[in-house]
């Protein structure tokens, strides 16, 4: 697929009003089918995301489902990388980089739980192009890709979905192509005899993607978002704390809840904590 193509695939999927979008996927099939596969190499070692939520009424402050995907059953919005009813656990890799992107602001109370993700061979769809991630610290020491299936068009394709994910320009269905794109890859995760950086041919299921964070000019605050099943067999909730953060971003103050395997038990004693810069 050529620039020129590319470029009007995209502009004619933007073009849909939302409500549309979803009934639009086996139009666009089978132009996805011909995109290079870009995915990470497996990640083979535990690491924390933080996920962010507003405080409300409702919410069942000892559940950790309180504080994980939105359910299909609740028929969650689209967003950047879903299509509407289609669930995906948003979180950061750093604290901060969550509060900013529920656009938390100084003072207010919000929730943020930390989890431990602990698949071994996480497989991530890395949206970055070849210049970002060598640029880019953390991401290279997350992942050093695999040149799996690619051609001359996979640098082209990388950067027009990282751009469209962190545009900060507000106009309407800007998330169309990527949350439909995204929906096949969710739909396609299988990919057979793909070569790892050492030429061995494997096996590789996508489990989610990696971007860059649209709220921080910071390149090692990144995004990820994962599919339900890997928060549902290797997501482990660590804790949760409800609390505001101050002015710097730096310090939160709150209370801390601790999940015990059963439910989540709540210390009265206030805390204030200090976060790690990314």
């Amino acid at each position: 697929m050529c620039t020129e193509e590319l470029n009007d695939v995209i502009k004619r999927i933007d073009g849909y009003e939302e409500n549309i979008i979803s009934s639009k996927y086996d139009e666009y099939e089978k132009f996805f089918m011909h995109f290079p596969i870009i995915v990470a190499a497996p990640i083979d070692f535990s690491f924390p995301v933080f996920r962010v939520r507003p405080v409300e009424d409702n919410v069942d402050e000892s559940s950790p489902s309180s504080f994980s995907y939105k359910p299909q059953k609740l028929i969650p919005a689209m967003s950047r990388l879903n299509l509407k009813g289609e669930s995906v656990f948003y979180g950061s890799i750093y604290p901060q980089t969550a509060i900013k992107e529920r656009g938390i602001k100084p003072n207010k109370e919000f929730y943020m739980s930390k989890w431990i993700i602990n698949k071994r061979d996480l497989t991530l769809y890395r949206l970055f192009n070849h210049e970002e991630l060598t640029s880019n610290e953390k991401a290279s020491a997350i992942i050093n890709y695999v040149d799996s299936v690619r051609n001359d068009d996979t640098t082209k394709l990388l950067s027009l979905i990282s751009e469209k994910l962190t545009s900060t320009i507000n106009e309407a269905n800007k998330y169309n192509f990527t949350a439909l794109y995204a929906s096949y890859v969710r739909r396609n995760r299988i990919f057979y005899k793909l070569k790892d950086e050492e030429g061995n041919k494997r096996n590789v299921s996508i489990d989610g993607f990696l971007y860059k964070s649209i709220k921080s000019d910071n390149p090692n605050e990144l995004n990820i978002a994962l599919f339900p099943d890997i928060i549902d067999n290797w997501g482990i909730l660590d804790s949760v704390y409800k609390c505001s953060v101050n002015e710097s971003f730096d310090i939160i103050t709150g209370y801390k809840g601790v999940y015990d395997g059963t439910e989540i038990k709540w210390n009265n004693s206030k805390f204030h904590y200090r976060l790690e810069r990314p």
